[in-house]
């Protein structure tokens, strides 16, 4: 099993992973059962984000995924040019 960061290091990179809460598919990335991400965007599951609040895990999950994604110079499945943060 993998932590978290490498969790969101294989979605980044289009490969399945899980750790405890967090795991991917390789293009959604789920904390618990929710998806935060796709590969278009990263929904805000934050305090006052737009998707509303799931959990505090789920927060340090979201914020962890930006950190990783805004850090990468590619993203396979991402084309950088249309990356929203919050849901719609």
């Amino acid at each position: 099993m993998a932590n978290n960061t490498e969790v969101i290091q294989a979605w980044l990179k289009g490969r399945k992973a899980k750790s405890r809460n967090l795991k991917t598919d390789g293009y959604y990335l789920y904390s618990y059962h929710v998806v935060i991400a796709d590969g278009r965007r990263i929904y805000d599951y934050t305090k006052g984000g737009e998707a509303g609040f799931h959990s505090i895990t789920t927060s340090r999950h979201v914020g962890l995924a930006k950190r990783a994604l805004e850090s990468e110079s590619e993203h396979p499945v991402l084309n950088r040019s249309k990356f929203i943060y919050g849901h719609s």
